[in-house]
C-alpha cells in the first residue's frame, strides 16, 4: 500500500467527510507533481469496497500512470483506450473517447454498479462533452445510486474554472504552490529574465473561454533568426549542466531553437507529436541519462510527463493564459536528489503586452508571492 504524506491524508479525509454529508460532485485542487494520481488511487481503494470504480484521464501515459498507481493499492485495474479494451474488472481507466464507443459494454460487464468516478485533470472536464455524456450515461444505467463524480486539477486559475465548478460543485480540499514549497515537496523557483524586443499587443488571439496569442501569428514574430540567436545567447550560460526544458510555440520553433543550441555547444533537442513513442521514448531516455541537455517542445511536455530532475525551464512560447503558463511551471517543481531550485528563464518578464489584460505575471506574483 501507498504511504500517503499528511496533506494527501486530509485530503482524503475531507472528500470522505463531504460525501458523508451528501455532495457528490467534488474537486480537489493541488499543485503539479504534488501526488494527486496518489490521492486518486487511494480514493478508489476506498470506494472500490462499495461498487465499480470509473477513472478518467486524457492522456494515455496519465492513464498507464494512474493504472500503476492503482495496482500499488492492491487494486485489479484494467485499461481502455487505443490498444486495450478490458471492462470486466472492479476498476477501469479509461480515456473518454475510448469509453464512448465501449460505453454499453462497460456499464454491462458487471451486476456490480459503477458508484464512483475519478477525474485527473478535471479542467479538461468542461472543453469535451464526452464526459458529460458519460455521467449522464452511468446516471441512467444506476437510477437507484448516488454516483460520487470527484476531480483533481493543478489549474484552479484557468478562466473556465466557474464552468468546472458547474459540474463539480465543491471543492473539498486545495493546496497552493508557495505552501507547498515552503514545506519541501516543491522545488523553489528562480527567476532570470530575458531581455528580448518583443512587442506581441497587437496579435490577434484565439476565440473561447482562455484566450491567448495566435499561433500562427505567435510564431512568425519568434521564427526571427537574430532574435532567437539572442535568446539562445542569454540562455546558454545561465543553464550550467541543469537538465532543461524549453517551451516553444510551433513544432517549426521547437526545431530552430534546438538548432540554436546545439550550435552554441549544447546537447539539445526538439520533440513533438509528429515523433512516434518508441524515438520520443528513445530521446526521454537519452535526457534522464544525461547524454541530451536540452529538450525543445511545443504543447507535448505540459501535462502527463514526469522527470523530477528539470532543474531550468526557458518559457520562450509567450502566452496570455495563467492555467498554461502554471502548467509549464509545473514542469520543473518536483524534487530529485541534488537539485537545489528551478531556474525559470522567462522572456514574458519584459514583453510589451496590453496593459488592459492581466498578464501571467500579475497572476504569478500573487500565486507564488515573488
Amino acid at each position: 500500500m501507498i504511504r500517503l504524506r499528511l496533506y494527501q491524508h486530509l485530503a482524503l479525509h475531507h472528500i470522505q467527510h463531504r460525501l458523508h454529508q451528501g455532495e457528490h460532485r467534488l474537486s480537489i485542487c493541488l499543485p503539479t507533481d504534488t501526488g494527486k494520481s496518489v490521492i486518486l488511487a487511494a480514493l478508489a481503494a476506498c470506494a472500490v469496497k462499495r461498487g465499480r470504480v470509473l477513472v478518467l484521464a486524457h492522456l494515455q501515459d496519465l492513464v498507464v500512470q494512474l493504472a500503476g498507481e492503482l495496482s500499488r493499492q492492491g487494486l485489479e485495474v484494467r485499461l481502455l483506450m487505443q490498444g486495450h479494451r478490458q471492462v470486466d474488472r472492479p476498476v477501469v481507466v479509461a480515456i473518454p473517447s475510448s469509453l464512448l464507443s465501449a460505453l454499453s459494454d462497460f456499464i454491462q460487464a458487471s451486476s456490480v454498479p459503477v458508484r464512483t468516478l475519478l477525474i485527473d485533470e478535471a479542467h479538461h472536464s468542461v472543453e469535451a462533452s464526452a464526459y458529460a455524456h458519460i455521467l449522464s450515461a452511468l446516471e441512467a444505467a444506476y437510477p437507484d445510486e448516488c454516483i460520487a463524480a470527484i476531480g483533481c486539477t493543478a489549474t484552479p486559475s484557468r478562466s473556465d474554472r466557474s464552468s468546472m465548478l458547474a459540474r463539480l460543485s465543491t471543492c473539498a480540499f486545495v493546496r497552493e504552490i508557495p505552501q507547498m514549497i515552503r514545506e519541501g515537496w516543491l522545488a523553489p523557483f528562480t527567476w532570470v529574465p530575458l531581455v528580448l524586443n518583443l512587442d506581441l499587443a497587437s496579435l490577434p488571439l484565439t476565440q473561447g473561454e482562455d484566450p491567448d496569442y495566435a499561433p500562427e501569428a505567435l510564431t512568425r514574430i519568434l521564427l526571427g533568426t537574430a532574435l532567437m540567436q539572442e535568446l539562445v545567447r542569454q540562455v546558454v550560460p545561465c543553464l550550467e549542466q541543469r537538465p532543461t526544458l524549453v517551451f516553444a510555440a510551433s513544432v517549426e520553433h521547437a526545431q530552430q531553437l534546438a538548432s540554436l543550441f546545439c550550435q552554441a555547444g549544447c546537447s539539445a533537442v526538439a520533440v513533438s507529436g509528429h515523433l512516434r513513442p518508441s524515438p520520443r521514448e528513445g530521446i526521454y531516455a537519452d535526457w534522464r541519462d544525461g547524454r541530451i541537455q536540452i529538450v525543445c517542445n511545443c504543447r507535448l511536455l505540459t501535462e502527463g510527463f514526469d522527470f523530477p530532475a528539470i532543474a531550468a525551464l526557458v518559457i520562450a512560447r509567450p502566452t496570455r493564459s495563467p492555467g498554461l503558463y502554471v502548467q509549464m511551471l509545473g514542469r520543473g517543481t518536483r524534487t530529485a536528489p541534488g537539485k537545489r531550485d528551478c531556474l525559470v528563464i522567462d522572456t514574458r518578464l519584459r514583453m510589451k503586452v496590453s496593459p488592459s489584460s492581466e498578464t501571467p505575471l500579475s497572476l504569478v506574483e500573487r500565486l507564488l508571492s515573488v
